[in-house]
């Protein structure tokens, strides 16, 4: 947190937050992009580099500088956005622990449903060596297509991944793999139980004749209990009568001695076996197959003629208390492609700047609206003073209830504007009037408004053009029509974060 240049600011900043409408200008002026938006990603957690919402995030789950900018640029098949992140990842993976490793890790593994984005991790795993192939061949094995599973049974992909990519087959799947039967023998032989039981699971899933075969020859010539439980408990999910009937005996024998155990233990009524009882209680392959999709509700969506323009549902929060507000104007922005497609957005939080989290060199926890984060304090008889740490979480509740900063780079420019999202809930207004603003400025005619559509979750948008919006408007399909209001600069001090 900058809080010792953050206060001057948050002084001016805070009475023109307050009267101010949503998605208000509120300064404009020519400034490049800042490193710290599109430098170099870092290798270790540098918390200098992140924004405000992203700073009190890593206190708990570390992010990337910039996580969904970064997200929506790889998603989209941006070649320097790819590069920087490739680039990043070789160097955090090279760092002792590599405790980045989970931050990339979750940008590689969200865009699974990009038809692109598995083809270039793909492709970036065979060039890759040591670490970096490992992790790329884990993120591949998420999204790869399961019926091209012929990548995934070659001698250079590491056992986890092909582990990971069958663990994701459903039981219709009648297939099987020779490389996967080779893994599963070794970690049999190997005394590492819980990657034996992970690779057996994913093996058995696969319902095919060979598989089945091949469990029940090494279930009749093992003679460790617990590895012959393992691996009935695996047929579950197999249609072989044979294979069925193992697994069933051996939930039956497992049943009875954890009821025996429980008994003769006190038989405490909330841990019984028979309330807990694992894949022996439910038979999960059983209820599987005899399963039946839940009902889908129609998507009013559907309902609003074609011809009108571009329809979707946005995220109407964050999925993190401090989350960030720029979220929901990320969506608009490549809904809106290609005109906005050079915007770098921030989320600053002025109120929050304001407040000092590390106030001593010890560490505790401290919590707000739930969510944990790690502060300093000083140590009183010995320990944390719990009391700082309750004041700096009361602190950061107040300052949820304050006005925010959306910062756009864009062409050469630096636009703030207010928005009075707090918590995780966004301004949805303040996003709309942005994305309408930026357009208006980029000379194109087409806008965005909120649809007067609900289904309990999101919010839904239209993408029109004036002949659009002006029919939606006359069929009284709208909430409201966001229309862009004139700049209102004021002069306000830069936040150099």
């Amino acid at each position: 947190m900058r809080s010792a240049r953050a206060a001057p600011l948050f002084a001016v900043l805070f009475p023109i937050l307050l009267g101010a409408d949503s998605g208000t200008l509120i300064s404009r002026e020519t400034a490049p992009v800042p490193e710290r938006v599109r430098g170099p990603l870092p290798a270790r957690l540098d918390l200098a580099m992140l924004s405000t919402t992203e700073a009190l995030r890593s206190l708990g789950l570390a992010r990337l500088p910039q996580f969904r900018q970064l997200l929506q640029r790889v998603c989209r098949g941006d070649a320097a956005e790819r590069m920087r992140f490739g680039a990043g990842l070789k160097r955090a993976l090279a760092e002792p622990d590599a405790p980045l490793r989970t931050a990339y890790y979750e940008v590689a593994t969200n865009c699974r449903d990009v038809p692109d984005h598995c083809e270039w991790l793909a492709s970036e795993a065979d060039r890759a060596s040591g670490a970096t192939a490992t992790f790329l061949w884990s993120a591949t094995a998420l999204c790869w297509p399961l019926n091209e599973a012929g990548r995934f049974e070659g001698d250079d992909v590491p056992d986890d991944a092909v582990v990971a990519f069958h663990a994701k087959r459903q039981r219709v799947d009648r297939v099987h793999s020779a490389r996967l039967a080779a893994i599963v023998d070794r970690r049999v032989r190997s005394s590492d139980a819980a990657a034996a039981r992970d690779a057996l699971e994913a093996y058995a899933s696969m319902d095919h004749p060979a598989t089945t075969e091949h469990l029940l020859r090494l279930h009749s010539a093992a003679t460790d209990d617990e590895l012959r439980y393992a691996l009935a408990a695996a047929m579950g999910n197999q249609s072989d009568p044979k294979a069925s009937q193992l697994f069933k005996d051996a939930c039956a024998r497992r049943l009875d001695a954890e009821i025996k155990a429980w008994n003769e233990g006190g038989a405490q009524p909330r841990a019984s076996p028979l309330r807990w009882g694992g894949p022996c209680k439910s038979f999960p392959a059983l209820s599987r197959r005899d399963a039946h999709p839940d009902d889908v509700r129609e998507d009013p969506l559907d309902a609003i003629p074609d011809a009108l323009g571009r329809r979707a549902w946005l995220m109407g929060k964050s999925d993190f208390q401090f989350g960030d507000h720029s979220g929901l104007l990320r969506e608009l922005v490549e809904l809106l492609r290609p005109e906005l497609d050079d915007a770098y957005f921030d989320d600053v939080w002025p109120a929050a700047n304001a407040v000092h989290l590390f106030r001593g060199p010890r560490r505790t926890q401290t919590f707000v609206g739930g969510d944990a984060m790690i502060v300093g304090v000083p140590q009183k008889e010995g320990a944390p003073d719990l009391s700082v740490a309750e004041a700096i979480g009361n602190e950061l509740t107040a300052a949820l209830l304050a006005p925010r900063v959306l910062e756009v780079w864009w062409r050469g420019e630096q636009f703030r504007f207010v928005h009075h999202g707090s918590g995780d809930e966004y301004d949805v207004d303040a996003a709309l009037a942005i994305a309408n603003f930026l357009l208006e400025e980029a000379g194109s005619t087409r806008r965005a408004v909120r649809l007067a559509v609900n289904r309990g979750l999101g919010v839904a948008v239209l993408i029109a053009e004036p002949d659009g919006m002006a029919s939606a408007r006359r069929q009284n399909l709208l909430v409201k029509a966001v229309e862009s209001s004139p700049p209102r600069p004021t002069e306000i001090p830069r936040d150099e974060k």
